[in-house]
């Protein structure tokens, strides 16, 4: 009884606090419409996903004025805790509406409370089909024709969407975080000062990564064959330096599935990581029906049990499963194999090492690499 006491009076806090939210963004966005002294703003694409048919597109539409924390130099501490700061509270403009074309289609879009946009709509049919050409950019036009409380003119921004052609032999799912990118979390203090660094140039990879993505990727012509995909529990205010330190260390672009931390009616701050990443999974198989994925993660979260899950869910799509040991537990080393080892009893190509040296030489021999690992 207890329990579900605490249980049921935590759901009416957080529907309040969420009543109370949606009513201070209202409120913002009226005194912004009457007192007409909203500067400018500018669109912030995300790089989007789409097969040969469909394209789907997301960006955040802010405050230009008030600067742009990835194209600002940081230096020492204060510096990048002030700029991370900003990313998670961002000069965001709700009640934007805009259009986004791409051919003779168009599809509108009004922001969110937090700023946020997404839109779907159908692809210009490519010459041959979309077939056969390898993974391919597009591009679509963003216009911002309203900005609330603001007499700025309709302005047009790019964003950039990354198609997939039907047979493609498949797609990777890579975390970021721990798997891509070292944030130390064996080290407390390094790992914060990590997390915290606003300069990609500052952040490490791990040892063999960038050239294994590149492997699944690329074949040796340089033409993309394989795409890969970023799923993330960070707030999307890292979508800046995520991209720029994927660029510097020569490692494959691939559309993010990130988080906005906004309240949320139903759970705190839009949910856990588990949640978070099922949904960007399920996403990615329900837009690319029938082609098989390797998930890529590791220790420090749930990722083994979510990507179990999935290939229970979805039997003969997941073609692999890699996790980076990055745990000191025992115990959470223990739950893990047995995790690995029951995949590898349903078929599954499963590995489990600190170096995902074993998930290269697994790659090698199943042939999923496009170009040798060099």
């Amino acid at each position: 009884m207890a329990v579900q006491f605490i249980a049921s009076s935590m759901s009416r806090l957080r529907r309040f606090a969420h009543r109370i939210d949606d009513g201070l963004d209202a409120l913002r966005l009226q005194l912004r419409e009457r007192r007409m002294r909203g500067g400018p703003a500018r669109v912030d694409a995300h790089l989007g996903f789409g097969t040969p048919t469909r394209l789907f597109v997301s960006g955040h539409v802010v405050d230009a004025a008030a600067g742009d924390p990835e194209r600002e130099p940081a230096a020492g501490l204060m510096a990048d805790i002030r700029a991370l700061a900003r990313r998670y509270v961002e000069s965001e403009i709700m009640g934007a509406r805009l259009t986004i074309r791409h051919g003779g289609a168009q599809a509108t879009a009004v922001t969110d409370s937090d700023g946020y946009f997404s839109a779907e709509l159908p692809a210009e049919p490519q010459a041959g089909g979309g077939h056969g050409e390898g993974v391919m950019l597009r591009e679509v036009t963003v216009t911002l024709d309203h900005v609330p409380g603001s007499r700025q003119p309709p302005s047009d921004f790019t964003i950039e969407v990354m198609t997939v052609p039907a047979g493609t032999r498949f797609g990777v799912v890579s975390d970021l975080d721990d798997t891509v990118m070292d944030t130390g979390v064996h080290d407390v203090r390094r790992h914060w000062r990590k997390v915290i660094r606003s300069d990609p140039r500052r952040r490490d990879t791990f040892p063999g990564l960038p050239e294994l993505y590149r492997a699944l990727a690329f074949d040796t012509q340089g033409v993309q064959r394989q795409p890969i995909f970023y799923v993330s529990s960070a707030s999307w205010g890292f979508y800046g330096p995520y991209t720029r330190f994927l660029d510097l260390h020569r490692i494959p672009r691939g559309p993010m599935f990130l988080k906005d931390y906004g309240l949320d009616a139903e759970q705190w701050f839009a949910g856990d990581h588990a949640r978070h990443k099922t949904r960007a999974i399920e996403r990615l198989f329900e837009a690319y029906a029938g082609m098989p994925f390797i998930l890529v993660g590791d220790s420090g979260q749930d990722d083994a049990t979510i990507y179990r899950d999935a290939a229970e869910r979805h039997p003969g799509r997941v073609l692999a499963v890699w996790i980076r040991d990055v745990s000191m537990d025992p115990d959470r080393k223990g739950r893990i194999r047995s995790l690995v080892d029951a995949l590898r009893d349903e078929g599954v190509s499963a590995t489990f090492d600190a170096e995902l040296r074993a998930a290269a030489e697994a790659a090698s021999e199943a042939g999923w690499l496009s170009q040798p690992l060099r």
